[in-house]
């Protein structure tokens, strides 16, 4: 087995400072600007920074067929709008750590929906992280006391719940 060189290290490390500095960003813009014009200044921006580079690596836009397009665009309405607007609303509610928190799901719930919608086959030793990868979500939520989970679970989380949801359909 090779190591990998720095630079896909440093990559990395540009992906999660960016992911999560969209967290704080949008805790602070959520109150003041509208969640709409919120994400769509975001989306733009990755558009004008993205597409001179998958013009440049891939010398041209894919061709997609009619059926594509119509995944794509419930794709983009679901994961990408639906969930901004769902993720900012949550943020204008609760802390940026909060709802790093209930987006910790977007795998959990991927996984369980491929199984269930898709009949993807999951091992048990998946069954298993995933149960444990909730069980620590549930643990924090409720401050360490899940029974009191449904007390400490509010509109905010809800909303960013609603957002995992959107992101694994």
């Amino acid at each position: 087995m090779t190591a990998a060189p720095i630079s896909l290290y440093l990559r990395l490390t540009g992906v999660a400072a960016l992911w999560g500095g969209t967290f704080i960003a949008g805790r602070i813009a959520a109150p003041t600007l509208p969640h709409f014009t919120i994400s769509a200044l975001r989306f733009w921006t990755a558009f004008v920074i993205l597409l001179p580079l998958l013009l440049l690596s891939e010398r041209g836009l894919p061709r997609l067929g009619r059926r594509d397009l119509v995944y794509s665009a419930l794709l983009a309405l679901s994961g990408l709008v639906t969930y901004n607007l769902l993720f900012l609303g949550a943020l204008e509610l609760i802390p940026a750590g909060r709802t790093t928190l209930v987006v910790a799901l977007n795998p959990i719930l991927t996984a369980v929906t491929m199984a269930l919608v898709c009949g993807e086959r999951l091992p048990a030793f998946r069954w298993l992280g995933i149960f444990m990868a909730l069980s620590g979500v549930v643990i924090v939520l409720a401050k360490g006391n899940p029974t009191l989970l449904l007390q400490r679970v509010g509109r905010g989380e809800l909303l960013m719940l609603g957002g995992a949801a959107c992101w694994a359909l």
